[in-house]
């Protein structure tokens, strides 16, 4: 079960996570039959960081929580810190509770600590609380984060630098430096093919961040050949139904409505919407967007009708969610 366990690693390293998913659940029920602590604490850390890649948040917190505590029953405290820093990114980002994942975070560098630092987890925490603080809208804290975690990354042979050059032009774009933030995003992707490959899920990313940087200084048909080859990558890797696939779509939608291309436009936002409707529920806050994007368009093309019940639907949500 161990040499299986090392193969799934290998997985996601290579972006193969449907792969991958495939083996850790039936590992993960050999390991609980098994009752083998230390294989168990790292299957289910497997399966948590996994989840992370596929982002489905509540199960990854779920079994990102089991992992720890397992860990913490084993005496794995590597295993336990590796755990408590994912758990970081997907409470604090992915599940939208920036103040529980810096109490996380808390727990996470006291775990390294005990193990006398590891630059690797360090400069991933690092890199998961930029994350944090850019959700919570904490822009320079996030910054900071960011640098930290780039300059502990150039002491790895693991390539962590793509990663976190995208968050940090993400930032820097936020913080209105347009310029170096779309510089950043350059290094990014030109970082992730080099270590990844041009279709594997990281450069997927580095290219949607850099299609968004574009469309931000309204370089639209730049912005649009790289959003294309992101929604192409995520395909490829997670298949058409996934919702990093939506978000990009949406994003492509967004640009071709402002470019006046409607028909592409629509058909790039129903599709996003087919998808975050069957991924979260009508509720999120991505769906009331949709609705009035698509409301617009419908504005524009004059059937008013159809435009007041997509501003209701957009609006009904966003009220709801508060």
């Amino acid at each position: 079960l161990w040499e299986e366990h090392a193969r799934a690693r290998a997985h996601p390293r290579a972006g193969q996570y449907r792969e991958s998913a495939e083996v850790v659940t039936r590992l993960l029920a050999e390991a609980r039959a098994l009752g083998h602590l230390p294989l168990l604490a790292e299957v289910l850390m497997l399966d948590g960081e996994l989840q992370t890649y596929l982002r489905d948040p509540e199960r990854a917190e779920a079994v990102l929580d089991e992992s720890w505590l397992t860990a913490e029953a084993a005496g794995m405290d590597r295993v336990k810190a590796r755990a408590l820093t994912y758990l970081v990114f997907t409470v604090g980002y992915d599940g939208h509770r920036p103040e529980e994942g810096q109490a996380w975070a808390k727990r996470a560098q006291a775990t390294i600590q005990r193990i006398g630092g590891d630059v690797l987890l360090e400069a991933t925490l690092e890199n998961h609380i930029g994350s944090v603080h850019l959700k919570a809208g904490r822009l320079e804290q996030a910054r900071r984060s960011f640098e930290r975690g780039l300059e502990l990354s150039q002491q790895l042979e693991t390539p962590m630098e793509p990663a976190i050059l995208v968050n940090l032009g993400t930032v820097l774009a936020h913080l209105g430096q347009l310029e170096a933030g779309l510089q950043v995003q350059r290094r990014a992707l030109e970082a992730s093919e080099r270590a990844f490959g041009s279709g594997h899920p990281n450069t997927g990313h580095a290219l949607l961040n850099l299609g968004g940087a574009l469309h931000r200084m309204m370089r639209h048909e730049e912005a649009l050949e790289y959003l294309g080859r992101a929604i192409e990558v995520f395909e490829g890797s997670y298949g058409p139904q996934h919702p990093l696939v939506a978000s990009a779509r949406i994003r492509r939608g967004y640009l071709l409505r402002q470019m006046q291309r409607g028909v592409e436009a629509r058909a790039d936002l129903e599709r996003a919407l087919a998808i975050m409707l069957g991924d979260r529920g009508r509720k999120h806050f991505d769906i009331a967007s949709i609705y009035n994007n698509l409301a617009e368009l419908d504005l524009a093309e004059g059937n008013l009708a159809a435009a007041r019940a997509g501003f209701e639907r957009a609006t009904a949500i966003w009220e709801e969610a508060g």
